[in-house]
């Protein structure tokens, strides 16, 4: 039952909502989610709140994580006109299926969306490759206890939290792949349910529980067989990734073959992370290219992306 409450809510709009802080005072139904103790769970329920009443940007309050719409009308097959550097590769513009009806909620429905040209890394990024980023101060070092100080770990991928990675990214000129991006670059276009295929995942596809490493990461790059369809190095097994994507508890929003987008970054509130790929600890099940898992608090390893137009 929905209840009508007053909510007087301080904060700091995020870029592309706003650049000043505001008082909002608004009448608002908030779906009731209680604490332990009976009480009213504002944080949580009046995100959920959000995010279940408001999936129309056009209607969504500001203090919410509105989403965004993203629509490309532009040729299938169109390649990126930026020019890669790196490792990096360029998937084409196109149509994808993305999720699937016959997982768990969080991962369907099974649609269709149109995803304009980007270019994505082919690696996982590496503890070393992190560690240029901290070396020149723009990217904070990993806690004690991280393989990150492993000497001997240096190609492995690196495991650090949402803003470590959105730091750098940013560093390089690049950004996290929002979840859409990172699917059609793990699936391709024909919907396959792994990066490799439809064959059951096995020890020379990936790295995953069972393996040999014992549930620990491997360097990465060391299972070519399992290259995605556009050369994508360890998109499912040896480190969950971090993509742009805010958890939300319904599943995909479907509208013809936009993009529904909540980013993970635009709300003040706190809220999860969507991670992906499954991890070098993770179940055969847990591999699949449509699973969408809860990062909470949001840590994993991770890849830049680039606009390709």
């Amino acid at each position: 039952m929905i209840r009508r409450v007053l909510l007087i809510i301080l904060l700091s709009i995020p870029s592309g909502c706003g650049s000043h802080g505001l008082n909002l005072t608004d009448e608002v139904d908030v779906d009731p989610h209680k604490t332990d103790n009976g009480e009213l769970n504002i944080k949580d329920g009046h995100q959920l709140h959000c995010n279940l009443q408001y999936q129309d940007p056009n209607e969504c309050p500001v203090y919410c994580n509105c989403p965004k719409i993203i629509i490309w009308n532009g040729e299938s097959g169109a390649s990126c006109k930026q020019t890669s550097v790196g490792n990096e590769v360029c998937i084409p513009g196109g149509t994808s299926i993305i999720g699937s009806s016959e997982s768990a909620a969080t991962d369907g429905p099974t649609h269709l969306v149109t995803v304009p040209p980007f270019l994505i890394d082919a690696y996982l990024t590496t503890n070393d490759e992190y560690r240029k980023c901290v070396l020149e101060g723009d990217c904070g070092s990993p806690e004690p206890g991280n393989s990150y100080h492993d000497p001997e770990k240096g190609n492995h991928p690196v495991h650090v939290s949402y803003e470590m990675a959105v730091q750098y990214c940013t560093w390089r000129g690049a950004r996290l792949p929002i979840d859409a991006e990172w699917e059609r670059a793990a699936r391709g276009d024909d919907g396959r349910p792994y990066p490799w295929g439809t064959a059951t995942p096995d020890c020379t596809l990936a790295n995953f529980a069972g393996c040999e490493s014992n549930g620990a990461t491997v360097p990465v790059g060391s299972f070519p067989a399992g290259k995605s369809p556009f050369g994508l190095y360890d998109m499912a097994g040896n480190a969950m990734e971090l993509v742009d994507e805010a958890f939300v508890p319904f599943g995909y929003t479907v509208k013809d073959t936009a993009i529904v987008h909540y980013n993970c970054g635009s709300t003040g509130f706190p809220q999860p992370c969507v991670l992906r790929g499954g991890g070098a600890d993770s179940l055969a099940a847990e591999l699949g290219v449509f699973r969408r898992f809860k990062g909470e608090p949001p840590v994993g390893g991770f890849r830049c992306a680039r606009d390709g137009l």
